[in-house]
């Protein structure tokens, strides 16, 4: 009789705990949805225009007026249980993947310690629970930059810089970006865009200069004194040289988005061609956008430097000059090779 009550006890406590668990999934990831990063559109994104978000988000399905609190202390509850379960579940998939589809080493330099000193003493010492609202000091961010090898970079590589029982804590991870056309474009769910944003990834538009207000929103991180991560080369660039700027075609923007490039948008180059009162690169129309192929390469460097200006804008614009870590990493591209003239990626077999 005891052992029967105490198989029907269990089986109650197991029910109800799934049960339990599965609610709070569903309205965590409700919240992710509601609160999902938007991306910009070229009418609220034009960089001389600086068009509020809220106005962006308003025309959006069951999508929140404003932009989540920068400050963690004043995010939501169930957007952070959210966060904890995207970050939680696509590390530990990561770590997964990565330790039986192959191997990955990470050379632990001065370099590395470091970072991890930045990354994780003192990211404690901002959560101390010592200070108050009132009395917590200004925050110093933490910016790291890399190559950029493969669309698996983040989170494939990120996720697996810091130990497992740090890196699946939120406060601990890094912010990163996203081109829209590939994280957040109009094709994937809601759901989706939500799933991406609660791992703490934003959208940014390529080829919209370094004045969108989607890399304000992202540097707003950093000014918080959060850790964010950018890939300054723009894009896929698997060359044994750093990829990066190059002198493009007028009405054309670098990058490997060629994946989402559609009738449309492959016209606006003969479109730009012929408006010679442009005098920019850019017009009211979508830019073409180029892949990192061998054609690409052999164009003229720009001599305006290779890398993205963004990384600058970032650090010039945080009230405390962030720590910046640069590192490189490689055997990416073997994982997901680079088609040599239409510049997609594909997973090796």
């Amino acid at each position: 009789m005891t052992s029967t009550t105490s198989r029907h006890l269990f089986k109650s406590c197991l029910k109800y705990t799934s049960a339990s668990l599965l609610t709070i999934f569903t309205a965590s990831m409700t919240a992710a949805t509601y609160y999902r990063p938007v991306p910009a559109t070229l009418a609220n994104n034009d960089t001389h225009t600086h068009t509020n978000s809220s106005d962006r988000r308003t025309a959006q399905t069951f999508c929140s007026p404003n932009s989540p609190p920068w400050n963690r202390d004043h995010v939501p509850l169930l957007l952070q249980w959210a966060r904890g379960i995207s970050i939680g579940v696509t590390t530990l998939a990561i770590r997964l993947v990565m330790n039986t589809y192959g191997r990955y080493e990470i050379r632990e330099d001065e370099c590395y310690e470091q970072f991890l000193e930045a990354a994780i003493t003192a990211r404690r010492e901002q959560q101390s629970p010592s200070w108050s609202s009132q009395q917590q000091p200004q925050q110093r961010g933490l910016l790291t930059v890399s190559n950029h090898r493969s669309l698996f970079d983040d989170p494939g590589i990120l996720s697996c810089l810091l130990p497992l029982p740090i890196a699946i804590q939120p406060h601990h991870q890094r912010w990163g970006i996203c081109s829209q056309e590939y994280c957040f474009n109009d094709a994937l769910p809601s759901f989706i865009k939500g799933y991406i944003g609660a791992g703490q990834v934003l959208p940014i538009s390529r080829g919209s200069g370094i004045n969108q207000q989607l890399l304000l929103d992202f540097g707003r991180h950093l000014a918080n004194g959060e850790w964010c991560h950018v890939f300054p080369e723009g894009g896929v660039w698997q060359w044994k040289e750093l990829g990066g700027r190059r002198v493009l075609p007028e009405g054309s923007v670098l990058g490997s988005a060629s994946d989402f490039a559609d009738d449309q948008t492959k016209n606006v180059a003969t479109n730009n061609n012929n408006n010679n009162n442009s005098g920019s690169n850019y017009n009211n129309k979508s830019p073409v956008i180029i892949p990192a192929t061998t054609t690409h390469k052999s164009l003229p460097p720009s001599p305006i430097g290779k890398l993205k200006w963004g990384v600058g804008k970032l650090i010039a614009h945080a009230p405390i000059t962030p720590r910046v870590i640069p590192f490189a990493h490689c055997g990416m591209e073997r994982l997901l090779p680079q088609d040599s003239v239409s510049g997609k990626t594909y997973l090796r077999r």
